[in-house]
């Protein structure tokens, strides 16, 4: 809700008052301007303007005002070589990042999700990859790694929207299959050209699931829960699911009560106790007795019932770092897929109660720790206004929603 800005002689400050008043303020007398978006701007006063919505063809049936005001303020209009709008990540971006978009456009009114998908696979490679970061110039698309394989996720939130962007779905399926898959494996890793890519490629970044992780020809020496989970559900929404695939998932990541990432080729399990562990559940293939086991994990303030619920690594966990971006502070959208799971299990009051918890938080920030409710404040603190957040609210409040006030 405030944007600052360096100039010569001071700072331009902009604080988004409500929902339609935007105050600014500078140091002298200056020139503003602006990416042209769907918000147009007027004067309301000295130093204050009134936000408007434009209304053009794409955006003419568009309720963007019922927006969460994050998901408003990060819209972004077509600009460069991004031919189509979108949510960015945060105020301070101008490209996307396809896992962010995944996200949003789960929780988008279908014509802008429709946009946000657009504009990702109008930069899919020949090949089928997804760059894990688009920008105006495509020139400088992050192409050292992809993106988390949960497209076929987010169209399958609205109607008709599988069919209509299969073809690229597809080849990005197709794309993981021929690039990584290791040696002799049957399951899936992450990977990229180099370490750091090879973490971003996750979504996870510097977690301290990785902290042991090498790079073997390009890939991860390691099996993630998630990704394979991923996979095996995008499978099922393309119309070809894999039993055979879905088994291996519970047979090799699975150990002593919980899903873990193994290495290869050994298979030992890596002792991490993260959010990874109910991605299977979450994507329905977990075994009942696997899915059991989780839950009561999940359950356990020990574990991942903290104050504010659901963080990426288990309180119980050596490496639990509350503050640590991916190594103990609490993600939205894995917190969202928890209550997701949660309900979906017959737990309907702990869900709710969970919800509830967490949309009591300060929105949007990035990451909260789990035991204070505050922003993550670690080595790399938190990010305000984060598009992720914001979408990962809005599937908890229609979880919380759907649970009533029964038991």
């Amino acid at each position: 809700d405030r944007l600052e800005a360096v100039v010569p002689g001071g700072k331009i400050l902009l604080r988004f008052l409500d929902a339609r008043t935007t105050e600014i303020r500078t140091p002298r007398e200056v020139v503003l301007a602006a990416d042209s978006g769907v918000l147009d701007f007027v004067a309301a006063g000295p130093g204050r303007y009134r936000q408007s919505l434009v209304e053009g063809p794409v955006y003419a049936a568009v309720q963007l005002g019922t927006l969460p005001r994050t998901l408003r303020w990060n819209w972004r209009q077509p600009l460069g070589d991004i031919h189509h709008g979108g949510v960015a990540r945060s105020p301070s971006h101008r490209g996307f990042f396809p896992l962010d978009a995944w996200h949003h456009a789960a929780a988008l009114p279908t014509n802008l999700a429709g946009e946000q998908i657009a504009t990702v696979f109008d930069h899919q490679e020949p090949d089928g990859m997804v760059p894990e970061m688009i920008m105006m110039d495509a020139g400088r698309n992050n192409r050292r790694c992809s993106t988390p394989p949960l497209a076929a996720w987010a169209c399958s939130r609205h109607p008709g929207m599988l069919e209509q962007f299969r073809p690229q779905l597809v080849r990005f399926h197709r794309w993981w299959e021929r690039h990584r898959r290791p040696p002799g494996e049957r399951l899936f890793a992450y990977g990229g050209s180099d370490l750091m890519a090879a973490k971003a490629e996750s979504g996870w970044g510097d977690a301290s699931r990785f902290d042991n992780m090498a790079l073997v020809g390009g890939l991860q020496n390691i099996l993630s829960v998630d990704l394979n989970a991923y996979l095996c559900m995008e499978r099922r929404l393309l119309g070809v699911p894999d039993p055979a695939f879905e088994r291996l998932v519970n047979e090799l990541l699975f150990h002593e009560g919980a899903f873990y990432d193994v290495t290869w080729p050994d298979h030992r399990p890596v002792r991490t106790l993260t959010a990874a562990t109910w991605i299977p559940l979450w994507c329905d293939i977990a075994t009942p007795d696997h899915a059991e086991a989780v839950l009561r994990l999940m359950r356990d303030p020990e574990h991942f019932n903290t104050p504010v619920p659901f963080p990426t690594v288990a309180r119980s966990d050596p490496k639990f770092d509350p503050d640590g971006i991916w190594r103990g502070s609490v993600w939205m959208d894995h917190a969202a897929c928890a209550v997701e799971v949660l309900a979906r299990h017959g737990y309907a009051r702990e869900a709710r109660d969970a919800g509830e918890r967490l949309l009591r938080l300060d929105p949007d920030w990035e990451c909260y720790n789990p035991l204070t409710g505050a922003p993550a404040s670690g080595k790399r603190p938190a990010v305000r206004q984060f598009g992720r957040t914001a979408a990962a609210r809005v599937a908890i409040e229609r979880v919380v929603e759907s649970c009533g006030s029964g038991s």
